[in-house]
């Protein structure tokens, strides 16, 4: 396989286990999409939260539900939109 799409193979991470540790998925990837010389590498990150994996559940977004969490990641993603808008012509 050939192009942006190609697998990371993943090697054992001394545990046993043949799934990297979470903290080196996103190096790998930024390493990655470094490689490729037509993508736009943005600075906003998106942190894993609670609130994000129960949207689908609740039938919400991040900007109904309520508290903290919820709030924090609703902050982030506007962050990220406002930086992919400023990509555009």
């Amino acid at each position: 396989m050939s192009g942006i799409c190609e697998p990371i193979i993943a090697s054992p991470n001394g545990k046993g286990s043949a799934v990297p540790s979470i903290r080196d998925v996103p190096a790998a990837a930024i390493a990655l999409l470094a490689k490729n010389p037509g993508a736009t590498l943005l600075d906003t990150v998106i942190h894993q939260k609670q609130a994000i994996a129960d949207t689908s559940g609740q039938s919400a977004t991040v900007w109904e539900l309520p508290g903290r969490p919820a709030s924090e990641s609703a902050s982030e993603y506007e962050k990220l939109f406002t930086e992919m808008l400023k990509q555009l012509p």
